[in-house]
């Protein structure tokens, strides 16, 4: 995960947007989870995740991959980054550090 958010901060992209998409990840991970849980059709599940029909499998895997309470910490982590980044702090530093919490529990899978 480290060398991929490597990459993408290497091609330019400004660290804030990266902690952006994480963070709709981190969300829409964990607003899947909620409504599998709830047994609510996919078409249902897409409309209310705001993501095409077809990526619904790959959302409820990614959501798979995380426990409840290692969403919420994860989810922590960023905003603290996302305050961080707001009031000062070295962006890159910031996101790296956060990441880096944030994946501290994640369910090795070997496709993160």
């Amino acid at each position: 995960v480290m060398a991929l958010m490597q990459e993408i901060l290497g091609d330019g992209e400004p660290p804030l947007l990266v902690l952006c998409a994480l963070h709709r990840a981190l969300r829409t991970a964990r607003g899947a989870r909620a409504l599998a849980q709830a047994r609510l059709p996919r078409e249902e599940m897409a409309s209310r995740l705001r993501v095409p029909p077809f990526k619904v499998d790959d959302v409820l895997a990614s959501a798979r991959r995380w426990s409840e309470e290692d969403l919420r910490a994860a989810l922590q982590a960023l905003d603290q980054a996302d305050r961080r980044m707001k009031t000062g702090a070295e962006p890159m530093s910031a996101l790296t550090a956060a990441v880096a919490e944030a994946c501290r529990g994640q369910v090795n899978t070997g496709s993160a």
